[in-house]
């Protein structure tokens, strides 16, 4: 299995996806199910007009996505809304793409509590923000420095 190349109507599609749900999460602490939808009808439709990538790719894609962060949700470390992301998000990148992307969340993440604790005694963030940034880094990997990933 090879880093999925998402397509430019996938990229543009996801890109709008971890904007609107980043405007969502910083106004009102939540990302609208609404979207989650309207973004996994996107990526399914895609899916099926082209077949790249295969059915069984997208699918397990969309599933780890789901599953890395459910522990988090179950502790009530992370939202609901905030999981559901990260399984559209692997419905568009494919397995190896939302493990890497999950990553380097988690490292944004980290820092983003790190600073946030430091600067407004808050240990809560809104996650979007963090996944959307480990997004944007992974898309940088993979179409910058593609090396990088084959660690």
């Amino acid at each position: 299995m090879t880093f999925i190349h998402p397509s430019r109507l996938a990229l543009a599609a996801l890109l709008i996806l971890l904007v609107l749900s980043l405007a969502s999460d910083l106004r009102s602490r939540k990302v609208p199910n609404l979207l989650l939808v309207a973004a996994s009808g996107v990526f399914l439709l895609l899916v099926a007009a082209t077949q790249h990538p295969s059915w069984r790719v997208t699918l397990l894609g969309g599933a780890l996505g789901l599953l890395v962060f459910l522990p988090f949700y179950f502790k009530s470390m992370m939202g609901a809304g905030d999981v559901k992301l990260m399984g559209v998000v692997g419905l568009c990148l494919g397995p190896k793409g939302v493990l890497a992307s999950a990553l380097l969340t988690a490292l944004s993440g980290g820092v983003l509590v790190l600073a946030f604790f430091s600067f407004f005694k808050k240990s809560r963030v809104p996650y979007v923000v963090a996944i959307f940034l480990g997004c944007c880094e992974y898309l940088y990997l993979l179409y910058f420095k593609p090396s990088l990933l084959m660690l």
